[in-house]
């Protein structure tokens, strides 16, 4: 069984139906209507190979490790270089269509040189794979709310979860493979649809999985308006526009270092889309962010100069814009950092496999292959790395297991273990929205311990006030997914205190340094009974 319908799950599914398995493939939404693969709101996805120089790998390798910041496992990052030209191989021969980024002399964003493969168009892209589903007659099944996991003597032996009736319903499987994507949609402001709110995190902690490096999550400046959520181009920074808060005022430098110029901050940004402690590019997001809540206005707006309308390379862009009926030279775009990926997840091992046995995670439902800033185009890769690897392992222990379907009543009443025991103050939007409003306030790009433990007893609060068993029938499916919810944002939170330094994307005002000697590896976040949470840094990241 393979949970979820994005580049993961279809690599996945497509893998266990070649080594023999007999394959479901389940959504909650609509197969390729949805999550991070198919966002619309942005310019096509890029992928990273090693190239197939005699070094190439290695060389990848160690590029994907300096760019991770001492906290990937490097058994993955192994895997995922040494894989990468064979999955890319079989995206070519599926029949997506790529621009090289080597003929272009273009770099991913953190890279060192030119490397890899942008996308030419989504919609052919979503295709292409639907077709390889498609032709091998796997077994879809649309419209099921994935909730937990059915477990047997600790071993996966299938999900539990919800049709569209909010019926409860129990499939078994031999294996099963998360690849529910992240949990971009706990945020105000995120990439990703609404079911984006990381029941994979939390269906694998509540059954006593680990989870790694949960606190590096990517951000990325996305449109406030005037068309909003979408992923900013942020190589148009090189243009030099102006950036102006909510008064009309230009603010940039006044967060600015004295060494550090405009120019230099800008150009800087330019390179790579998400948020960076790492270089003076930080002080750009760090300032959108700070005047928005000096003035109680989120977002900044950034006004093109003359460069910007000349400049050839701007010209994808700006018909982009212009495709959305934004015209940029009448109306400045208004930005604020978005959550847009997951670089930590349930901690896999070289064939996806989780903690809990028959249990795999691939794509951005894993962690381990990235560290705390992921190259550009390497999430595309994960998916077709790992997924393929998920998938052909759960294959071998699936034809291992006996497999049998029924009814959620047939073992026992496992929607029992929802019943919050407290009262129903809150109805599933509400809490959802509670989350949305708590996330965006305490795990941005800037942290500190009072802002995070404000935000967990934020959602200690909703969590009082908030008992899902009280919303049956078709209501019953948002229920459950804000329980969920109130989880994993809790672990978010957990993972993000833990960690007592700035790195990657992420700045703690109160611990503003990087700190290798205390925490130069990997975090795990574990449950002890199911609901206390622990984190803690791992020393040796392999």
């Amino acid at each position: 069984m393979v949970v979820g319908g994005g580049a993961a799950g279809i690599r996945a599914a497509i893998a266990a139906h070649d080594a023999g398995a007999t394959v479901l493939l389940v959504t909650a939404g609509r197969l390729g209507g949805g999550g991070s693969t198919f966002y619309p709101d942005s310019l096509p996805w890029g992928i990273l190979s090693a190239g197939e120089s005699e070094n190439g790998a290695a060389e990848f390798y160690e590029e994907i490790l300096s760019v991770a910041g001492g906290v990937a496992d490097r058994r993955l990052v192994e895997v995922l270089a040494r894989d990468s030209d064979a999955r890319l191989r079989e995206l070519f021969g599926y029949g997506l269509e790529f621009t090289s980024l080597v003929r272009n002399h273009e770099k991913p964003c953190f890279g060192g040189r030119p490397r890899g493969f942008q996308l030419n168009r989504l919609s052919q892209a979503q295709a292409c794979l639907l077709r390889e589903l498609f032709k091998r007659a796997i077994a879809i099944l649309e419209g099921f709310s994935g909730v937990d996991l059915l477990l047997r003597d600790g071993v996966c032996a299938g999900m539990l979860g919800l049709d569209a009736a909010g019926q409860g319903v129990e499939i078994a499987a031999g294996a099963v493979v998360l690849a529910t994507g992240g949990a971009e949609s706990l945020w105000r402001y995120g990439f990703g649809d609404r079911e984006q709110l990381g029941a994979g995190y939390a269906m694998a902690i509540r059954n006593g999985a680990a989870l790694a490096n949960l606190e590096f999550i990517q951000f990325i400046p996305g449109t406030l308006a005037p068309r909003p959520g979408s992923n900013f181009h942020h190589p148009t920074l090189s243009s030099l526009p102006a950036l102006r808060n909510a008064d009309g005022a230009e603010f940039l430098t006044d967060y600015l270092p004295p060494e550090t110029s405009v120019a230099a901050c800008l150009n800087c940004r330019a390179s790579h889309g998400p948020f960076s402690y790492e270089d003076e590019s930080r002080h750009f997001d760090l300032a959108i962010v700070r005047e928005s809540e000096r003035l109680g206005a989120p977002g900044a707006a950034v006004v093109y100069g003359p460069d910007f309308f000349l400049e050839p390379k701007f010209r994808l862009w700006r018909d982009y814009l212009a495709a959305r009926g934004v015209d940029s030279r009448r109306e400045p775009l208004w930005i604020y950092p978005h959550c847009q990926g997951f670089n930590g997840g349930i901690r896999i091992d070289e064939t996806g496999m989780s903690g809990i046995p028959n249990l795999f995670a691939c794509g951005e439902t894993a962690g381990g292959p990235h560290g705390a800033n992921r190259m550009g185009g390497n999430a595309i890769l994960a998916t077709q790395v790992f997924g393929k690897l998920s998938g052909e392992h759960a294959a071998k222990l699936a034809r291992r297991s006996s497999r049998r379907s029924g009814p959620a009543g047939a073992s026992r009443d496992w929607l029992r273990d929802f019943d919050s025991g407290h009262p129903a103050r809150l109805a599933p939007e509400q809490v959802l929205d509670g989350i949305r409003e708590t996330m965006h306030a305490a795990a941005g790009i800037i942290r500190s311990e009072t802002r995070l433990r404000a935000g967990l007893d934020s959602l200690a609060g909703l969590a009082r006030d908030y008992n899902p068993l009280e919303y049956p029938g078709p209501a019953l499916r948002t229920a459950l997914a804000a329980a969920n919810a109130l989880l994993t944002a809790t672990a978010i939170l957990q993972a993000m205190l833990a960690r007592k330094e700035s790195r990657g994307p992420h700045f703690r005002e109160d611990f503003p340094e990087r700190n290798d000697a205390e925490y130069g590896g990997m975090s795990l976040l574990r449950s002890r009974n199911g609901t206390e949470l622990e984190a803690a840094i791992a020393r040796n990241v392999s």
